[in-house]
């Protein structure tokens, strides 16, 4: 006999289904074969299987295949259930097996991770957590009238590596329960601002410029900047690519005084004002100390950026009659 029919008979004796005797004295019953059948129960009836038949349609005949699965009939053993039931039924071109598809309600990753998420929530690990199964396509299927209930079971959880695994099962208490047991990571994220669009050196960075990601708190950069205060008005020492981190060595003070352009070079003291024209050996924003040559003498200055085009003698780098040397 060969091994697909042996299994079926087993299954369908195992499961209390017993072909009825064929010898009934009555003309077969004329029937046509569904080739593809999707039933709900975790039985399989006549009726499934085949078309114009009479009260005998209810009568089970196996189980059906799990939630989810299915299985495909072999010609030689629907024609001995059909001779077994007494129906004139006998397998042809195109017409020799049947697939059975069992119907089901899926519980898919998405609904796994929201489990996971919350109970770890509950165990005291809160926070911002992205989990990711190693089995990103997992899905569990259940009985289409089984509660999709989804208890979480065994859970553990390292902080360090950020690995998680649990026992998933699905369905209610009372119902046929599905269950795998899960592994994947529990990652701590965050959210940083960034830029939403390419931005080119020394330009001052808007509002509209920044847009938030969120990313793994592990992925966070040292020196990032969180705080969008600390970025806007701000202006780039090089040109930025959008989405980037943006870290404090990437900022400056808007550039007021660029390189090689001529200043108006102040030294103020109670009892001294003096102004004369010199030329910025660097770029720098307000506040900023720069490297200024006075055009007359030729003399380096150190001098505080303070406005367009402006700076300011630093007293403490040139002191009593040196200050007034260096501004003739």
């Amino acid at each position: 006999m060969p091994r697909l029919l042996l299994s079926l008979l087993m299954l369908a004796l195992a499961a209390g289904f017993a072909p009825a005797a064929a010898g009934n004295g009555l003309p077969a019953q004329p029937v046509n074969l569904r080739p593809e059948i999707t039933v709900e129960d975790a039985v399989l009836r006549l009726g499934d299987l085949f078309d114009g038949l009479d009260a005998r349609a209810d009568v089970a005949v196996a189980r059906a295949p799990a939630p989810g699965r299915q299985l495909r009939l072999s010609g030689q053993w629907l024609r001995r259930l059909a001779r077994a039931h007494n129906l004139a039924w006998q397998p042809g071109p195109g017409n020799g097996s049947a697939l059975v598809r069992r119907a089901s309600q899926v519980v898919g990753p998405d609904q796994i991770v929201d489990a996971i998420a919350r109970s770890l929530g509950r165990e005291g690990i809160g926070g911002d957590l992205d989990v990711i199964l190693d089995s990103p396509g997992l899905a569990l299927h259940l009985p289409v009238d089984s509660p999709p209930e989804i208890e979480v079971a065994a859970l553990t959880y390292d902080p360090r590596s950020e690995r998680v695994a649990a026992k998933i099962l699905v369905g209610g208490a009372d119902a046929a329960r599905a269950q795998t047991v899960v592994r994947g990571r529990a990652l701590r994220m965050t959210e940083v601002p960034v830029l939403r669009h390419r931005l080119a050196r020394d330009q001052v960075i808007a509002p509209e410029d920044l847009e938030w990601i969120r990313i793994p708190l592990a992925r966070l950069g040292r020196g990032t900047v969180t705080d969008p205060a600390e970025i806007v008005g701000k202006s780039l020492r090089r040109a930025q690519r959008p989405g980037r981190q943006l870290r404090d060595s990437d900022l400056q003070a808007p550039v007021v005084v660029t390189k090689n352009s001529l200043v108006t070079l102040r030294l103020e003291t109670p009892n001294l004002r003096l102004s004369l024209q010199g030329r910025a050996l660097d770029s720098g924003g307000l506040g900023e100390v720069i490297r200024v040559v006075n055009t007359k003498s030729n003399t380096l200055i150190h001098a505080r950026i303070s406005g367009p085009n402006s700076v300011v003698v630093v007293a403490d780098r040139l002191a009593g009659a040196a200050q007034q040397e260096a501004l003739r």
